[in-house]
């Protein structure tokens, strides 16, 4: 019963950062690169997707390890902020063809008066640095065992794959469908 009601908390949170972020579109309002980290590390459903993969875990996943979650754990989103800054870097250019709220790369270029080349520099720094925050926590002794921190940097890992030649996630057409036929479809045989 406790898992549904996290479950339930969790999807009330990455809702109302959904309607936030259609808010600021429908209104024109341009919020700071901090606002708007501060709702879309939650709209990236890092955390959501987490306590998902926890059901149906067993003992690992105690209450302990679902209330860790319900307080945004640095951890989680320190890898909520790769997934972000590297999602943006990378689908900023096509995301604007379409009615859609601007990213931290248009925020970061507006308050630092910078170029779209330094902004994604300066993101890629960021991004590298939750990184290393990230893999810290990951050799640290924990009270959770590692196939639960594994949860959490899964996603972060596929996000940095789809993203090596470019935009994989939004426009998944080339490299993306051929590594996921190569996995799928026509695996190696051993």
């Amino acid at each position: 019963m406790e898992m549904e009601r996290g479950a339930a908390v969790q999807t009330k949170v990455v809702v109302q950062g959904y309607f936030k972020e259609a808010e600021w579109l429908n209104n024109g309002y341009v919020p700071t690169l901090e606002e708007y980290l501060e709702v879309s590390l939650i709209t990236c459903g890092y955390l959501y997707l987490t306590g998902a993969s926890y059901v149906g875990m067993g003992e690992e996943a105690t209450e302990k390890a679902f209330d860790w979650l319900k307080t945004n754990p640095k951890f989680v989103m320190d890898s909520s902020s790769v997934c972000r800054l590297v999602d943006d870097i990378h689908s900023n250019e096509f995301e604007q063809k379409r009615p859609h709220i601007a990213s931290a790369v248009d925020y970061y270029m507006k308050e630092h008066g910078v170029s779209r080349p330094e902004a994604c520099y300066k993101l890629r720094e960021m991004a590298a640095s939750a990184w290393k925050d990230t893999n810290k926590f990951c050799i640290k002794p924990t009270p959770f065992p590692l196939s639960l921190l594994k949860r959490v940097i899964n996603p972060t890992r596929v996000i940095k794959v789809l993203n090596l030649y470019g935009d994989g996630y939004t426009d998944s057409s080339h490299e993306t469908k051929q590594k996921i036929k190569a996995v799928l479809v026509d695996p190696i045989t051993m």
